[in-house]
């Protein structure tokens, strides 16, 4: 082999270094080994588990969609003002959609709130209701959601309401606790 003599380019280094260069085949008529790579395909299912997937995916956009509608229901419960339906309806989506999306996702905190929401509406027997709703709402918004939200700063500011009437109320029950007492001890003297 004589190195006097190069073929130009890349290819003159690749036939080199592949020992594959003979003197017997001149210069022009060099075949040179095609590399035939086929494509990379993505990692086929065999048909029945292909079957399966579209099968389950299907039904978890339905089990989203009927949650969304059931959610839905509820906001148009709420609006009309009853209280007790919506929250029923907002429970009701929440036991499809966790199965669905999970419980760590924003529409589910959203739902929580507005049970919140409801639940304040119902008045002062559903006041530990609503707070834990709020906490729950709360807790799922901090580790899925970035801090200045708006979703997140409705949800404490809903607690903050809740909490700032209750100490009004607490304020205003002692203060007639205390001036029932004062005027009853006036009239014992």
């Amino acid at each position: 082999y004589s190195s006097s003599y190069q073929l130009p380019g890349r290819r003159a280094a690749a036939i080199h270094d592949s020992q594959q260069w003979s003197d017997k085949v001149p210069s022009r008529a060099i075949k040179f080994p095609q590399v035939h790579r086929a494509p990379k395909r993505k990692k086929r299912f065999p048909p029945m588990f292909r079957r399966r997937r579209s099968q389950q995916k299907k039904e978890s956009e339905s089990q989203t969609e009927l949650g969304m509608a059931v959610y839905r229901k509820g906001v148009s419960m709420a609006k009309e003002q009853k209280w007790e339906e919506a929250i029923l309806a907002w429970q009701h989506s929440l036991e499809v959609l966790e199965g669905v999306i999970g419980k760590q996702h924003r529409i589910i905190a959203k739902i929580y709130n507005k049970i919140g929401v409801a639940y304040y509406a119902l008045g002062e027997t559903y006041k530990y209701e609503s707070y834990e709703a709020f906490q729950e709402a709360l807790s799922i918004q901090q580790k899925s959601l970035q801090p200045g939200d708006k979703d997140l700063v409705e949800t404490l500011n809903n607690i903050c309401y809740l909490l700032h009437n209750e100490q009004k109320r607490g304020d205003h029950s002692e203060q007639s606790s205390v001036s029932s007492s004062s005027t009853e001890s006036l009239s014992e003297e």
